[in-house]
């Protein structure tokens, strides 16, 4: 059966927008906790603490934008959906050991990754349809969906007509894998390193380099999880029309917007320094 008979939901689920809700909620504490945490008692002279603060801060601001400023509920595999909060009023839809690698090389990569945000805003910027034309593009592939345009935070992209909405899925494919194979060289890089130095160093200090390199796997691992795995179930949702799987591809939202606060809880719980001042805290009160 065709999505041409598919009728699409005129709204969210009722449970869809309070779970969403509840993620933002239980997130806040656990996001302010891990800050505190990172700030207030990591060593003053690091500066990796920075790369942490300002980690977990963006991750937070775009889960509070997820959950509760901008909410979206979509309709996969068509590329459109509905902002479903207040706001729709106001935002419409449409919105020192030898390193081998040259260090200028990895400088370039992480501003490079700093402009993904800025490529996707301005290609959906001009990725706009006009009502008539989401009218044609719906009648044309999702005749039974035309009640959708009743919605005023609706708004739907045609990679096929326009060549910005294109481009959008495609910035978001190549920075995503880029990126992340990249990330994964640097980690194995490291690794690499540190089992030939072992010998050089003090058990102990191989111990704290080992312990900081598998909480960083660990905070790999939150991405791959909750952004990178979702986000291609739902490009094989939209490239394959699964229609029937419209809700469930809609759903791995909650796992994406949880990135901020799966990541603040693994950061607190992998780290002994952290995890032994909590206790103490607890025990204290």
């Amino acid at each position: 059966m065709g999505s041409d008979t598919w009728i699409c939901p005129s709204g969210p689920p009722g449970y869809y927008l309070k779970i969403l809700h509840l993620i933002g909620l239980v997130s806040v504490p656990i996001n302010f906790l891990c800050l505190y945490l990172v700030w207030f008692h990591t060593p003053k002279d690091s500066k990796f603490r920075y790369c942490l603060a300002y980690v977990q801060i963006v991750a937070f601001l775009v889960e509070v934008d997820m959950s509760w400023v901008c909410p979206g509920y979509y309709l996969f595999p068509m590329m459109g959906g509905y902002n479903i909060a207040p706001t729709n009023q106001i935002f419409t839809g449409h919105q020192n050991t030898k390193f081998k690698l040259n260090k200028y090389l990895i400088y370039t990569v992480i501003a490079t990754c700093h402009t993904f945000p800025f490529v996707t805003a301005f290609c959906l910027l001009n990725s706009g349809l006009s009502t008539d034309q989401m009218a044609v593009l719906i009648e044309r592939n999702w005749p039974k969906c035309i009640h959708v345009l009743n919605n005023r935070g609706f708004v739907i992209y045609d990679p096929s007509g326009n060549v910005w909405s294109a481009a959008v899925g495609l910035a978001a494919m190549a920075y995503i894998s880029v990126f992340s194979v990249f990330g994964a060289f640097l980690g194995v890089h490291t690794m690499y390193i540190l089992q030939k130095v072992r010998f050089h160093l003090s058990r102990q200090t191989y111990s704290i380099h080992k312990t900081a390199m598998i909480n960083l796997a660990l905070q790999c691992l939150v991405p791959t999880f909750c952004v990178i795995i979702p986000f291609n179930i739902i490009f094989l949702v939209v490239l394959n029309d699964w229609w029937q799987w419209q809700e469930f591809s809609t759903n791995l939202l909650f796992v994406m917007a949880a990135h901020s606060m799966v990541s603040s809880a693994i950061l607190i719980l992998s780290n002994r320094r952290f995890k032994n001042l909590i206790a103490e805290k607890i025990l204290i009160m």
